[in-house]
């Protein structure tokens, strides 16, 4: 029998969650090969602790993303934005308080910057966000009903988890939406418009509740739309779709070995090529 194809429609998700949507190279990649490939890069980007290679590996994933994966640019750089601050943060912390090494910059008072903190902070922020862009590369991409058949049927993951792994994802666009509509109801109501950041911290917290509520009347509507299907949390002999290993599979693979292998090899060759030794000196 013939699996159900994915939709090959332009995205109609939230940002950059709804790019999968959207065919695409990435998109018709098996999600076992695909987790693999990222998780690969992923440690190696752990492993790795000097800026050029960080910084070649983040491009490389953001080039394969809006090229292979189809996600537009603004949407990208809007997903890029708390993986950016994080990466700031880690800067800014290795300059006040890292370890001055290497020939110092600037001292003010008890503060000095050297070298070495810059170097430090920088391959961090970088990580960060080379971290983001490897994640995105996934998510962006992945049809999450594939993900999820895919766990059962190359990982063996146990059919209870997978589906409350696939609820939960289903969810999170709706989080979005759901806050828009408890936004423009308080404000119909009367809530105070002022702006600021402790008016802004306020309306944030009256906001939670409502978002609880509707999370867990979605939780239990799910729970038992499921429980009336028969499911029992056993492994199902059959799936809708048919998410088997293909050659792209293996192509994708391949190519994203010999790249890996490329970036070290040429990083290593021009003498940027430094590994995490246990500290951050």
């Amino acid at each position: 029998m013939r699996s159900i194809s994915r939709r090959e429609t332009p995205a109609t998700g939230v940002g950059v969650l709804g790019s999968y949507e959207t065919h695409s190279l990435l998109s018709g990649i098996t999600p076992a090969v695909k987790l693999g490939i990222v998780m690969v890069y992923m440690t190696v980007a752990t492993a790795v602790f000097d800026a050029p290679t960080l910084a070649a590996m983040t491009a490389l994933g953001m080039l394969v993303l809006v090229t292979a994966g189809a996600v537009p640019i603004r949407a990208l750089l809007r997903a890029m934005v708390p993986f950016v601050l994080f990466g700031i943060g880690y800067l800014w912390m290795n300059l006040l308080f890292g370890r001055s090494t290497g020939a110092e910059m600037i001292a003010v008072g008890p503060v000095s910057i050297s070298l070495g903190a810059i170097a430090v902070g920088g391959a961090l922020a970088i990580r960060a966000v080379c971290f983001g862009v490897w994640s995105m590369v996934f998510v962006a991409t992945t049809d999450t009903t594939d993900f999820a058949i895919g766990l059962m049927r190359h990982v063996r993951l146990p059919a209870r988890i997978a589906y409350a792994a696939l609820a939960a994802y289903r969810f999170l666009p709706l989080f979005a939406s759901e806050r828009a509509i408890i936004a423009a109801a308080q404000a119909v109501r009367g809530v105070d418009p002022r702006l600021g950041p402790i008016g802004r911290l306020r309306r944030s917290f009256g906001r939670i509740v409502p978002l609880l509520a509707t999370a867990v009347r979605r939780a239990e509507r799910v729970a038992i739309a499921i429980e009336s299907r028969g499911f029992t949390g056993e492994r199902p002999d059959f799936f809708y779709r048919d998410v088997r290993f293909r050659r792209r599979d293996t192509i994708a693979i391949v190519v994203a070995a010999i790249v890996l292998v490329a970036i070290i090899r040429v990083s290593s060759d021009l003498g940027f090529l430094r590994l995490w030794s246990g500290g951050y000196t």
